[in-house]
């Protein structure tokens, strides 16, 4: 879930700075729009790092605790 969050905070701080450089001609208000994006990329990133490497360490967890041994195999 953290992955897709950040995924979609990455993109709007994205969209943020996109709208910032096309769209809005004040000098000062584009560059706080372009900071508020720039802002939100970062978190957004950091999110879906977070969430990426949760993901990995549980498959690597769920690897080392699997059931799958073959200790009573019959003769």
């Amino acid at each position: 879930m953290l992955l897709l969050i950040g995924f979609g905070v990455f993109m709007l701080g994205l969209l943020m700075i996109g709208y910032a450089q096309y769209f809005i001609w004040h000098a000062m208000v584009a560059e706080l729009v372009a900071l508020a994006g720039l802002i939100l990329l970062i978190g957004g990133m950091i999110l879906a790092a977070v969430g990426y490497i949760s993901l990995s360490v549980l498959r690597i967890l769920r690897f080392l605790d699997s059931d799958d041994d073959n200790t009573n195999t019959p003769s």
